[in-house]
């Protein structure tokens, strides 16, 4: 399974990614990737800022068999930790993102949401039962409860290594959910596909009628139901309207670099 696995119009990117062909996309995409890993902050003020229906990198219903492209899946990876640099000197052991989160370690492994079978069957064979038994201590703990518990778990260390080996084993989940909610995604390369998984893994898959919010998700599935894919990433860029403060600045890079990723896709198709 593929271990690898990244970023968002407002930048004045999205018109040379959409005209200047295929090295142009490439280099805007690295540019953005660049930025990401240049300013860690865009990462970590993203974190407060996730939908209440996004994954929290914990597995549930029944995985995809189908793998992403490398590309999809580095992007994801480094929107959660910015890079492997800067993982292994911040991430290793445990933290608390803010806001609602739980006691959170790996790459986002949220174990607020998270119960003993999950934390055993992700984790048993990739840290220490010493270890499994300190964190069982914060099973289910958000907001304050979390961030009051979290030096009580400072002696777990999560390595690059198994944090990608997890992060591996549970994308298939959010593929199988991304499968679920667009129509015709065997139609999409692996480029376009994991920029759509990442867009359900940040944001989730609800599709709420009500919610002026998803609307910009009920016209992509729409879109995909007709097999008209060339408008998706103008509507993945149309929804950085949503977050407009300067804290907010991580989710509009990662939307555009969605964007980019699924052009790239249909480039790619479009060429064979």
């Amino acid at each position: 399974m593929d271990r690898r696995a990244l970023l968002g119009g407002a930048l004045g990117v999205s018109v040379l990614a959409a005209t200047g062909g295929a090295s142009a996309r490439e280099s805007t995409f690295d540019a953005l990737l660049a930025e990401l890993e240049s300013d860690p902050d865009l990462v970590e003020n993203a974190w407060t800022r996730r939908e209440r229906q996004a994954t929290r990198s914990i597995g549930q219903g029944t995985p995809s068999s189908r793998l992403i492209s490398p590309r999809a899946s580095d992007m994801i990876v480094r929107l959660e930790v910015s890079s492997q640099r800067r993982y292994e000197r911040y991430y290793t052991r445990p933290i608390w993102p803010g806001g609602q989160s739980g006691v959170t370690i790996g790459i986002g492994y949220d174990l607020r949401f998270a119960n003993e079978n999950f934390l055993l069957r992700d984790w048993g064979e990739l840290i220490s039962a010493e270890m499994i038994d300190t964190l069982k201590s914060v099973l289910g703990l958000g907001r304050t409860d979390a961030r009051d518990a979290l030096p009580s778990v400072q002696s777990v260390e999560v390595p690059w290594a198994p944090a990608l080996s997890q992060f591996a084993a549970f994308l298939p989940y959010p593929t199988k959910e991304t499968e679920d909610a667009f129509p015709n995604c065997d139609d999409l390369n692996d480029d376009s596909f994991g920029a759509l998984v990442s867009l359900v893994y940040n944001r989730g898959s609800s599709m709420s009628p009500n919610s002026e919010r998803r609307r910009e998700m009920r016209e992509i599935r729409d879109l995909m139901r007709n097999k008209d894919f060339a408008p998706i990433p103008g509507k993945i860029r149309e929804m950085k309207r949503i977050w407009t403060d300067p804290g907010s600045r991580g989710l509009v890079l990662r939307r555009e670099l969605e964007a980019v990723l699924f052009e790239d896709g249909l480039a790619a198709q479009a060429a064979e």
